[in-house]
C-alpha cells in the first residue's frame, strides 16, 4: 500500500490511460446526480467509458461528494495537442495534459484533491486484490509460496501503476479476487461447506460486485456455474444446485442486474457493446503473424511496466531482464508439473503441498482422479480471466490507434 500510494501522490495527474475520462464519468455522476447516457460517436466527456459498469464510479462519487470539481472542464480542455499518445521512448511531449504544477500540488484542493481520494480508493481496492489472492493460494500451495507469489504480484511495478490510478480496472480486480477466493474455499472445503447457504451467498454478493465493476465480469458466471455443476454431481445432488443457482444468484442479480436491464432498455443491448464499438477505433485489417508478434511483445512489456499513457518504457535491458524471470518461472512451473506426473515412489511423505490437499479423505477432492476436472480448469480461467481484463496495452503495434482515438476525442468526432 505505501508504494501504490506513492504512486497515486508522484504520477501527475491524468498520466495514466483513460484516467481523464474514467474521472469525467465521475464528474457527470456529481454535476447531473444521474448515470451517463451514452450513444454512438459521443461527444460527452467520459468518450466510450459512459457505457461502463458503474459500480467503481459510484463509490467514488460518493466518496468525493463533499468536493467541489467544478473546475474539471477547465482542467479537461489543457489536453496537449502534442502529445506523443503510445509512443515509447519518446523524448518530448510525453504528458497528456499541459500541466501548472503549483495548483496540482499538495494540499490538494478542487478536481485535484476529487482525483487523489479516487486514487487512494484504487489503493485500497489493489490491497483487497492481493489479500484475496494470498488466501486463494494458501490452501493450495501453503502460506510461504502464497506470500512469495502475493509479493511477485504487489511488487510488479505495473501493478502499482495501475492500483495508483483512478480506474474501475481496480474494482474489477479486487471482485473477480474475491470470487475466486471465496469460490476455492467452497471447491477445496469438505462437502459440507457445498451445502451451505451463507457460503454460497457470500460467493454471490462478490459475484454481483464484479457484475457492476466490468463487463468483463461476465466471464466470472461461467466459472461459477462449472463449479456449481462440478459440485451438485460430485454428490448426485440436484438440490444443491438449486440452492447454489439461488443463494449465489439472487445476490448477484439484486447488485447488478438492474444495470443490465438498464441497458437493454437504452441501447436494446444489455451489454451496451453496440454503443461501445461505436465510440472506439476497431481493427480493419486483419492481423498477420508478425503484426500478432508485435503485439504479444507490447503484452508483455506492458505487464512488468510501461508508465505514462503508454509511451515512457524502462530501459531495454530492463525488458530483458523481466524476460529472464518469466523464462526461470516457466522452468520452474513445468519441473512441478513433473515431479506431480511422475512422483518419486520411495518417498510419499515429500510430496508437494498443492497434491495433498486434493488426496484428503475427509471430503475433500482428489487430483489424482478425473473428477477432480473443476478445480483443475479454475486456475486457468483465473490467469486467462486477468490476462483479458486488466489495462494492459500494446504501445507500438496500437500506439497510433490510440492517437487517434485521443485526436477523435479532442475533435468532438467521438
Amino acid at each position: 500500500m505505501l508504494l501504490a500510494g506513492a504512486y497515486s501522490v508522484v504520477t501527475p495527474a491524468f498520466e495514466t490511460p483513460d484516467e481523464i475520462w474514467h474521472f469525467a464519468y465521475i464528474h457527470h455522476l456529481h454535476t447531473e446526480r444521474a448515470l451517463p447516457v451514452s450513444a454512438p460517436q459521443t461527444t460527452a466527456l467520459w468518450r466510450q467509458q459512459g457505457v461502463q459498469a458503474p459500480g467503481y464510479y459510484l463509490a467514488v462519487a460518493l466518496l468525493t461528494a463533499w468536493v467541489d470539481a467544478s473546475d474539471f472542464p477547465t482542467i479537461y480542455d489543457r489536453a496537449n495537442p502534442h502529445a506523443a499518445i503510445g509512443r515509447p521512448g519518446t523524448a518530448d511531449n510525453r504528458n497528456y495534459l499541459v500541466h501548472h504544477f503549483p495548483e496540482e500540488s499538495f494540499p490538494w484542493r478542487g478536481v485535484f484533491l476529487a482525483l487523489h481520494l479516487a486514487r487512494f480508493l484504487s489503493v485500497l481496492l489493489a490491497a483487497v486484490t492481493l489479500w484475496a489472492v494470498y488466501g486463494l493460494l494458501a490452501p493450495l500451495v501453503g502460506e510461504r509460496l502464497a506470500l512469495l507469489a502475493t509479493a511477485g504480484l504487489a511488487f510488479t511495478p505495473q501493478f502499482l501503476f495501475v492500483s495508483a490510478a483512478a480506474s474501475n480496472d481496480n474494482a474489477i480486480n479486487a471482485a473477480a479476487a474475491l470470487v475466486l477466493w471465496q469460490l476455492t474455499r467452497l471447491l477445496t472445503g469438505p462437502a459440507q461447506r457445498w451445502r451451505s447457504w451463507r457460503a454460497w451467498g457470500l460467493l454471490g454478493v462478490f459475484l454481483g460486485a464484479a457484475l457492476l465493476a466490468k463487463l468483463s465480469g461476465l466471464a466470472l458466471v461461467g466459472v461459477v456455474g462449472a463449479a456449481a455443476l462440478w459440485m451438485a454431481w460430485r454428490v448426485r445432488s440436484f438440490r444443491l444446485l438449486v440452492r447454489a443457482a439461488l443463494a449465489c444468484g439472487l445476490p448477484a442479480l439484486v447488485l447488478a442486474g438492474w444495470w443490465y436491464v438498464r441497458n437493454w432498455r437504452l441501447y436494446g443491448d444489455p451489454l451496451a457493446w453496440n454503443i461501445w464499438q461505436q465510440n472506439i477505433l476497431l481493427r480493419v485489417i486483419p492481423a498477420d503473424w508478425r503484426t500478432i508478434l508485435a503485439e504479444l511483445e507490447s503484452l508483455e512489456r506492458s505487464y512488468w511496466g510501461l508508465f505514462g499513457w503508454f509511451n515512457v518504457p524502462y530501459p531495454e535491458w530492463v525488458y530483458w531482464a523481466f524476460r529472464g524471470v518469466e523464462v526461470m518461472v516457466a522452468l520452474g512451473l513445468l519441473a512441478a508439473l513433473l515431479r506431480g506426473v511422475c512422483p518419486e515412489k520411495k518417498d510419499r511423505t515429500r510430496m508437494p503441498r498443492i497434491r495433498r490437499i486434493f488426496t484428503d479423505q475427509k471430503g475433500r477432492m482428489d487430483f489424482h482422479r478425473a473428477d477432480a476436472a473443476p478445480i483443475c480448469t479454475i486456475l486457468p480461467f483465473a490467469v486467462i480471466y486477468a490476462f483479458f481484463h486488466s489495462p494492459r496495452r500494446t504501445e507500438s503495434a496500437w500506439g497510433s490507434a490510440l492517437k487517434n482515438r485521443i485526436e477523435r476525442g479532442r475533435h468532438g468526432s467521438g
